[in-house]
């Protein structure tokens, strides 16, 4: 994410530095080329006016380029569904192999809970009846109404397949990814 925004701040620092020779140039072209001092003044004046209106036309395009906080949060919360994918593995494997649904991480073949965290996920639980639950940590650098929430993933055995539905838990809307929103 952060590649995103020192990319953006490059190209205006560019543009900012390509406006400021060009507009002393434009400057003293006006000058050396008019021939009153009228003629001085209207042209400067148009040429200032093109030139804060760029500027502010590439402000407003660098701005349009950040991302929103609600997108930032989201991409760390999908951190913990890639974590919830290797849970989902172990539980497919055990459905499949013993036709029930696991118990707890081992059962499903997991490391216990807390070994399966991440940058923004604090667990990775396997519970009664195969329900994964991602419980995220309490870092500043999630928002405060997602700190210490969780996403859960329950299955569901529909057509002798396991479908999974992760609109459980107490993880804020905003936040969610599009296929986890209730």
């Amino acid at each position: 994410m952060h590649e995103y925004l020192n990319l953006a701040l490059l190209i205006a620092a560019i543009v900012l530095l390509v406006l400021a020779a060009w507009l002393p140039l434009r400057l003293l072209q006006c000058l050396f080329s008019a021939r009153t001092r009228a003629a001085v003044r209207k042209r400067w004046l148009l040429h200032s006016v093109w030139g804060l209106c760029s500027v502010a036309y590439l402000g407003l395009a660098v701005l349009t380029a950040l991302p929103s906080p609600n997108y930032t949060t989201r991409v760390k919360v999908n951190e913990g569904l890639g974590l919830a994918g290797v849970a989902r593995t172990g539980v497919n494997a055990h459905w499949r192999d013993h036709g029930a649904l696991p118990q707890s991480n081992a059962e499903a073949g997991l490391a216990a809970p807390d070994e399966l965290g991440g940058v923004y996920v604090g667990s990775v639980t396997v519970a009664a009846g195969g329900v994964i639950t991602v419980r995220y940590v309490a870092t500043a650098a999630l928002p405060q109404e997602a700190r210490g929430r969780t996403i859960v993933l329950v299955p569901q055995v529909a057509d002798g397949a396991l479908r999974w539905d992760c609109t459980g838990g107490d993880m804020p809307v905003q936040h969610r990814p599009a296929a986890c929103r209730p």
